[in-house]
């Protein structure tokens, strides 16, 4: 675990795999997480090495509340995959499927922080999430780290407004008709 950016190479989303849809988030652990029912955008990309990436991203406009209490953007990263690199095997899956749960855990999901994106190819996971201002993330991390077996990277920026959300969004906007 460390708070430093890493670099991994430019991606692009290119279409939509399954199209827009409310779809039920089910943890990996029932425990994790309260089960939420959010419009998500299903999308696949590639990175400009060419290499597949797919990914989700709310299909929605951040509430009044979210934007007053969540202003900032934690950005948190896994490498994985050998010298391939390409999308993870059943056992990294699962691995980052119980990563996720533990991150959501830890920065308490839906209460005090907002998944808005989950891209994985090229043998990186990435998260994007909002959290609220009263949130210590480094202990957030802290408790995540020490639950899971993945190393993982973060860092936080401030952004206010959600636009790293909002434009992400509208970069597939024109591809969903």
């Amino acid at each position: 675990m460390s708070g430093e950016t890493q670099r991994h190479s430019r991606r692009r989303w290119l279409a939509f795999a399954f199209g827009v849809g409310a779809t039920l988030m089910r943890p990996a652990q029932p425990w994790a997480q309260p089960l939420a029912v959010e419009p998500w955008l299903i999308v696949e990309g590639e990175t400009d090495g060419g290499k597949r990436v797919v990914g989700r991203i709310l299909d929605r406009e951040p509430g009044d509340d979210e934007l007053r209490c969540m202003s900032r953007l934690l950005r948190v990263t896994v490498d994985y995959g050998g010298e391939d690199r390409g999308m993870p095997t059943e056992t990294e899956l699962e691995a980052l499927r119980r990563l996720e749960d533990e991150l959501c855990l830890a920065l308490e999901e839906g209460q005090r922080s907002k998944l808005v994106m989950a891209e994985v190819g090229d043998g990186v996971r990435l998260w994007l999430i909002y959290v609220d201002d009263t949130v210590d993330v480094e202990a957030a991390m802290r408790t995540a780290s020490s639950r899971s077996e993945l190393m993982f990277t973060f860092s936080t920026v401030l952004d206010v407004g959600w636009a790293t959300h909002l434009r992400k969004r509208a970069q597939v906007e024109p591809r969903r008709a």
